[in-house]
């Protein structure tokens, strides 16, 4: 049998290191053995788990104009218009642009 202080050990350093599919598994696979050991999780069905982000709903950051537009458009083409947007802005409005982006490395 393994030793739980141990698997608790390897658990509490991987959870710090930097998040990859390796430690994800390796983490996975401790977590059962802490479980078996413990018998503290329930029989039953499996617990399923997603890699999908969870949804995050117009409320969480605000009720504008612009976080309703934006609200179901995917991440990265968000991004890909405020780019664009922020690129114009530069041009047009060089003071504003640069009150933005010392907004943004507060």
């Amino acid at each position: 049998m393994v030793d739980e202080n141990e698997v608790n050990r390897w658990i509490a350093r991987l959870e710090t290191e930097e998040s990859s599919w390796t430690n994800y598994e390796r983490l996975a696979v401790l977590y059962a053995i802490r479980d078996q050991q413990s018998g503290s999780r329930e029989r039953g069905l499996p617990m399923a788990y997603s890699a999908a982000p969870a949804p995050v709903s117009v409320e969480t950051y605000g009720d504008s104009d612009f976080m309703r537009a934006v609200a179901d458009v995917p991440p990265d083409k968000a991004w890909e218009i405020m780019d664009e947007l922020m690129d114009s802005l530069k041009i047009v409005n060089e003071r504003v642009y640069n009150s933005v982006i010392q907004k943004l490395k507060k």
